[in-house]
């Protein structure tokens, strides 16, 4: 057996023998200059066939994309030549994903995600639900609505699910206007108001009328 302990090809380095593959070829556990750890034949490194435990082929910088409510941070190292990134997602948490499962999108959040009911285009009195934009402090989505009157708002899942909230505040604005508008013909007979005549005479009147 050719003796290839504490060599350097590439990238790699040869710690110590870890058995035959099934071609009977002796394999040697190597470390790799990003940290990863790869298990190559010796004909494979002497040929040079193998220089990394696949970092080099499977880096590329994503360091600042988006993939769904995670954001690649940086690159940590590597698992069987596949390069894994630490994320931040927008709830908060980290996370530490393959990154060919982040640019194919299998992986979308530190696994949140998963327990949020979908809402888009979900119609909550006059609401839309539109798009997910994030979080807030406790972990809760946030969902970006339109309302009728044009105007778009932010609204929690909780929120929606429960419909404490319609509009983007117009609802609202609508009954209040509505309601004192009632008040005022209830209180009013023949253009006199009758809450004037309740309250008596006021103070300052010096006619007694």
């Amino acid at each position: 057996m050719l003796d290839l302990a504490n060599q350097r090809f590439g990238k790699l380095i040869t710690i110590e023998p870890s058995g035959r593959n099934k071609r009977g070829l002796v394999m040697w556990h190597c470390k790799c200059d990003c940290g990863g750890e790869t298990d190559v034949s010796s004909t494979n490194l002497v040929k040079g066939y193998v220089k990394s435990c696949g970092c080099l082929a499977a880096y590329r910088d994503i360091t600042g994309e988006k993939f769904g409510l995670l954001t690649a941070v940086e690159r940590t190292g590597s698992n069987r030549g596949r390069s894994i990134w630490k994320c931040k997602c927008d709830c908060g948490n980290e996370a530490f994903v393959l990154r060919k499962r982040l640019v194919t999108k299998q992986v979308q959040s530190c696994g949140c995600l998963t327990t949020v009911k979908r809402l888009e285009g979900v119609r909550v009195g006059r609401l839309t639900v539109l798009e997910e934009v994030g979080r807030n402090k406790h972990s809760e989505a946030l969902w970006k609505c339109k309302c009728d009157c044009g105007n778009t708002v932010i609204a929690t899942s909780k929120t929606l699910s429960c419909e404490t909230k319609k509009s983007c505040g117009c609802l609202n604005q609508e009954v209040r206007e509505k309601m004192l508008t009632e008040y005022h013909l209830e209180s009013k007979h023949e253009g006199t108001s009758l809450d004037a005549i309740k309250s008596g005479l006021r103070k300052n009147n010096k006619s007694g009328i």
